[in-house]
């Protein structure tokens, strides 16, 4: 036990950028991530505390509470109640945390579907960047729709730069597992593969480009015709498709309880990532792109603009993959992200336009 809390507490010459971590939703994915978090303790050898944030004098205060009296028994090599915390204020969990978790879930179903939800998301993300005020860890939003809320979050953050990021590492894995089997099916002999998605995640992503067996080439849809042979049928715009359609059946199949520990488990293995700041982990996820150098500043939507994206942990924090530039993909694929940017802007503003209350600053973002 004590080798464990030592390596729990850190030592001296701790440089991970992720000591303590913030989880704001505890319903399924939220207690999936600390149930995987605490199984995973010993890959976080500098993590000191995990907090869990509840409103007060609500029925998640038992809740939170419950969860971890439940977890307790499980995991008798920690101090739970020393490592584990439940605050009740967004500004002294902000003050803890260099890392915040949101991951917020309204129950689905019924007459209500996940785009029925999206203004009590927006008011929810809103209430949470008022709470944490001038206090800047790094939000890590999972809340679906993960772009528009990054959106939101910024423009509602108190600090004059933000560091707000969504997870989108599905898109990516989904994409890689179903080109994959392409290559398994038409039995092409490769040892790995590598592929760049963009745009929001969900519906509208784009794969612009795959890389095979490490090669430093970005192959498109000709250059893979001439790779793997003129009997492989497949294309880019079918892989960006058929991800957002696998997305979308799952989603269906397993709806609206869905399937927490696989969203838990790859939650942590982009925080695992962004406590490596060795500058070489890479992952796919949401962030503010400076479009202007690729569209030029009258075409682009306003700016911030999320998107996901391929990046490097520096330090805890995404940074563009210097591996990819935007401005070097077919022309074709520039043009659909743009037109995806713009659409999902447009749906942002009509949702503003028509629920005008609780988003003055969001309607002066925009212009309305």
């Amino acid at each position: 036990m004590e080798d464990l809390d030592k390596k729990i507490i850190g030592y001296e010459d701790n440089k991970n950028p992720i000591k303590k971590i913030g989880i704001i939703g505890m319903g399924r994915i939220g207690e999936a991530l600390l149930t995987q978090i605490l199984k995973q303790i010993k890959d976080f050898p500098q993590l000191e505390n995990l907090f869990i944030y509840s409103r007060p004098d609500t029925t998640d205060e038992d809740r939170v509470d419950g969860i971890i009296t439940q977890l307790a028994p499980s995991f008798q090599d920690i101090t739970m109640t020393n490592f584990v915390k439940h605050l009740q204020d967004l500004s002294d969990l902000s003050k803890e945390c260099d890392t915040v978790v949101i991951t917020l879930g309204k129950r689905e179903g019924g007459w209500k579907q996940r785009e029925d939800l999206t203004g009590q998301y927006f008011k929810d993300i809103i209430n949470i960047m008022g709470g944490i005020g001038d206090n800047n860890p790094t939000i890590f939003m999972v809340t679906n729709p993960v772009t528009p809320n990054c959106l939101i979050a910024n423009l509602y953050s108190q600090n004059e730069h933000p560091r707000i990021f969504g997870f989108t590492r599905l898109d990516h894995l989904r994409a890689k597992h179903i080109f994959n089997s392409w290559l398994q099916f038409q039995k092409k002999d490769f040892e790995e593969t590598d592929l760049y998605v963009l745009g929001p995640h969900g519906k509208g992503l784009i794969v612009t480009g795959i890389k095979i067996n490490g090669s430093n080439r970005i192959y498109t849809n000709y250059g893979l015709k001439d790779y793997l042979g003129t009997d492989f049928k497949h294309s880019l715009e079918e892989l960006s498709q058929d991800t957002v359609d696998y997305g979308e059946r799952t989603y269906r199949s397993t709806g609206p309880e869905g399937t927490p520990s696989v969203f838990a488990t790859e939650i942590l293995n982009s925080l695992k990532n962004m406590s490596n700041s060795d500058g070489n982990t890479r992952d796919t996820v949401a962030m503010p792109v400076d479009l202007t150098k690729v569209y030029g500043k009258e075409l682009i939507p306003i700016t911030p603009t999320y998107l996901s994206i391929p990046v490097i942990y520096r330090e805890g924090i995404p940074t563009l993959d210097s591996d990819f530039r935007i401005e070097f993909i077919p022309r074709k694929y520039r043009k659909d992200l743009l037109k995806t940017l713009i659409a999902e802007e447009e749906r942002i503003k009509q949702y503003l336009i028509i629920h005008k209350n609780g988003f003055k600053k969001a309607m002066q973002h925009f212009n309305l």
